[in-house]
């Protein structure tokens, strides 16, 4: 991560082994996936990436987070998804929440046919530690 540090949690996870813990260290906190390429997730099921978060006290207002995309091999450089607000969608303190967002046609094609896609995160107003677990593909 950038702005915080980040370490495995096995005791809060909402699937698998364990979730990321990130520990912001400035506001702005940003997560970048591994690359994967198209033939990993095969035909995109869906336009929609979806994530689960868990906070140990309640959002305020000003912490959001945000999805973006990049394909290089498909041109698709920087590609903002959508922001998402915590505290006005609804995320609660102390237990799983799943934050979904749409993708548009245009990016699912660059999924599907790209070798070098990654998934940022852009966690602005962080100042308490978040986990992030299962972030993937929705039906």
């Amino acid at each position: 991560p950038t702005g915080a540090t980040g370490s495995a949690d096995m005791a809060i996870k909402s699937q698998g082994a364990a979730s990321l813990q990130v520990m912001p260290s400035t506001p702005m906190v940003q997560l970048l996936s591994r690359q994967f390429v198209g033939t990993e997730i095969g035909a995109v099921p869906t336009a929609r990436i979806g994530l689960d978060v868990y906070l140990t006290a309640a959002p305020g207002d000003g912490l959001f987070v945000a999805l973006w995309m990049e394909c290089k091999s498909k041109a698709l450089y920087g590609y903002f998804v959508d922001n998402f607000g915590l505290k006005t969608k609804g995320v609660q303190a102390n237990m799983w929440s799943r934050i979904v967002w749409n993708i548009k046609p245009e990016a699912v094609t660059a999924l599907r046919e790209a070798s070098d896609c990654v998934v940022r995160l852009d966690f602005a107003g962080l100042n308490q530690p978040i986990h992030v677990d299962n972030l993937n593909f929705d039906p």
